[in-house]
């Protein structure tokens, strides 16, 4: 068997490992109208609506996004990514269908924009440990945002208007430091989770509910037409109803 320096063995290793590690999106990638209309963003992303993210990385807005009637905005295919609007709009007019979605893909953050007048859901995923922070999901036609895997989290956002569920996070997950108003159901629901610092008034049904863990240091008015606010739920700390809490 020949024998090589230490040098070169070392470089074979090296060219092995990179080899083998999976692909990555190479910096932060933009996105636009035009760029979403001419497709390939990610490899596997044809032309048009859906935006297809297929790579782990970062991706960040540099315009407005309005999909097309019965499209989705952006889709996500990929474990580990962070989409920042920076401060941009996905609009979906009343005729697209979901602003973001992804199936079973993981660690996914949302970041930084508005989403708004998409037909079904502002934010939907069945994948674990999404974050999202910082948005404004607003006026779509079912939730606002619908999170139903594992260990996930809301923070900071405003999620108003939705036909159904301001915010629904089914399996321990945070809601925190948020606002879920004016929606069609349920404020937030929760499974097995915690929500903490949260300003829920005038939801169609109630404020918070769904075998939370526990709640404290919200705000909750005149939800469910004025009759119970909670349900469910267990207070951690003292939080202000109207009607009263229990």
């Amino acid at each position: 068997m020949p024998k090589y320096p230490t040098s070169i063995l070392a470089l074979f290793v090296s060219f092995a490992i990179l080899s083998a590690a999976p692909a990555l999106a190479q910096g932060e990638i933009l996105i636009t109208q035009a760029k979403a209309n001419a497709g390939n963003v990610t490899p596997g992303d044809a032309a048009g609506f859906p935006v297809t993210l297929s790579l782990p990385g970062a991706y960040q807005l540099a315009s407005n996004l309005q999909p097309p009637a019965n499209k989705a905005g952006i889709r996500i295919t990929s474990h580990r990514v962070t989409i920042d609007l920076n401060g941009f709009q996905l609009n979906g007019a009343g005729v697209a269908t979901t602003g973001i979605y992804g199936d079973t893909f993981e660690s996914a953050t949302i970041r930084n924009g508005t989403i708004i007048g998409f037909d079904a859901h502002g934010i939907y995923t069945t994948g674990d440990s999404w974050i999202v922070e910082d948005m404004r999901v607003v006026q779509n036609g079912a939730y606002g945002i619908h999170v139903t895997g594992h260990y996930s989290s809301v923070r900071r956002s405003t999620v108003v208007g939705n036909g159904q569920h301001g915010i629904r996070c089914d399996d321990h997950c945070l809601v925190e430091d948020s606002i879920s108003s004016g929606n069609g159901s349920q404020g937030i629901y929760i499974g097995a989770g915690t929500a903490l610092g949260n300003v829920i008034i005038n939801n169609a049904s109630l404020g918070i509910n769904g075998g939370i863990a526990g709640f404290g240091n919200n705000t909750l008015a005149f939800n469910n037409g004025g009759g119970a606010q909670v349900a469910d739920v267990a207070p951690l700390h003292p939080n202000a109803c109207v009607p009263a809490c229990p």
